[in-house]
C-alpha cells in the first residue's frame, strides 16, 4: 500500500492554510497555500520499483494507493481515490483505494447524504483518537471503531483496515524508550503514557475481524433479502417510539432476514 495519507498534488502547508483561512474566512483560500506540488512520479517510480523487485523473485506484487481523504479544490486536483493519481504514463494499480475520513457523518442527515464508497475503506475510526482529530471531541473506544466500518461492510467493500493512534505514530513513551534522544512527543491529543507495543493489542484490532461474521453463513439472496427489524431493539430510554428516531450519538438498529 503506497501513499499512506499523502495525495499526488498537495502543498506542504494544508493544515496550517486551513487554520489561517478559518481565522480570517473572508480571505481567498488559495492565498494561504504554498505551491501545489505534483509527486506522482515518486509514487509512480515506487510502484514501477515494488512491481520488479517481486517479479525477480517469482511474485507479482498487489499495489493500491491510499491518499488522505481531503483534496484541494481549488485550484482543481482530483477526487482522493488512488487510480485518479496513478493511471496512464505513470502505470496500473492492481487495485484504486479511498478513504472516508476520520469523523462521525451528521446523523440528521445519513440517510440521505451519506455516499458508501465501496473499494477498500482505510482506517475510518481509529482508535483512542479523538473524533475529526478535535481534542474537543469525544475519543473513539472499539465499539466507534467498529460502527466506522459497517458502512463499508455492508455496503460490500472488499477490505477495512484498522487504525490506531499509538500505532498511526509508533509512539513510545518515555518508560520503554533507552534514551531520551529517540522520544517523539505524541500528536493529535495521544496520550504521552500511550504504547504502540500495547496499542497492537487492544480489543479494536481483534474485533475488526468479526464484523462481516454474522453475514459469513448467508447467501447473496439471503444478504440481499435483509430488512430493518426494529421490533427486537429496545430504546435506550425506554421510548416506545421508532428507535430510528436519532438520539445520543448514533443510530441503533438490527437487520434480519425472514428465512
Amino acid at each position: 500500500m503506497m501513499g499512506g495519507d499523502s495525495n499526488g498534488f498537495w502543498a506542504d502547508n494544508v493544515p496550517q492554510a486551513r487554520a489561517e483561512w478559518r481565522e480570517n474566512p473572508s480571505s481567498d483560500p488559495k492565498s494561504h497555500f504554498h505551491p501545489i506540488q505534483d509527486t506522482r512520479s515518486i509514487w509512480s517510480a515506487m510502484m514501477k520499483g515494488i512491481k520488479e523487485g517481486e517479479a525477480r523473485h517469482g511474485y507479482e506484487a498487489f499495489v493500491t494507493f491510499q491518499l488522505t481523504s481531503p483534496w484541494i479544490s481549488d485550484p482543481p486536483t482530483p477526487f482522493s481515490w488512488g487510480h485518479n493519481y496513478i493511471n496512464g504514463s505513470y502505470g496500473t494499480l492492481s487495485m484504486g483505494a479511498v478513504q472516508s475520513g476520520h469523523e462521525s457523518p451528521d446523523s440528521s442527515g445519513i440517510d440521505a447524504k451519506f455516499t458508501v464508497l465501496t473499494p477498500w475503506n482505510s482506517r475510518k475510526n481509529y482508535e483512542s483518537a479523538h473524533d475529526s482529530f478535535n481534542t474537543n471531541k469525544p475519543i473513539w473506544n472499539v465499539s466507534d471503531v467498529r460502527h466506522g466500518f459497517y458502512p463499508a461492510v455492508l455496503s460490500g467493500a472488499c477490505g477495512i483496515t484498522y487504525g490506531s493512534l499509538p500505532v498511526q505514530q509508533s509512539y513510545e513513551n518515555m518508560s520503554l524508550i533507552a534514551t531520551s534522544e529517540h522520544f517523539m512527543d505524541p500528536q493529535l491529543g495521544l496520550s504521552e503514557n500511550a504504547s504502540w507495543h500495547e496499542a497492537v493489542h487492544w480489543p479494536g484490532a481483534r474485533q475488526t475481524g468479526y464484523l462481516g461474521k454474522p453475514f459469513s453463513s448467508l447467501s447473496r439472496e439471503q444478504v440481499n433479502e435483509l430488512t430493518p427489524a426494529r421490533e427486537y431493539v429496545s430504546s435506550v430510554n425506554g421510548s416506545i417510539e421508532d428507535i430510528m428516531l436519532f438520539e445520543g450519538d448514533r443510530y441503533i438498529a438490527g437487520m434480519i432476514t425472514r428465512r
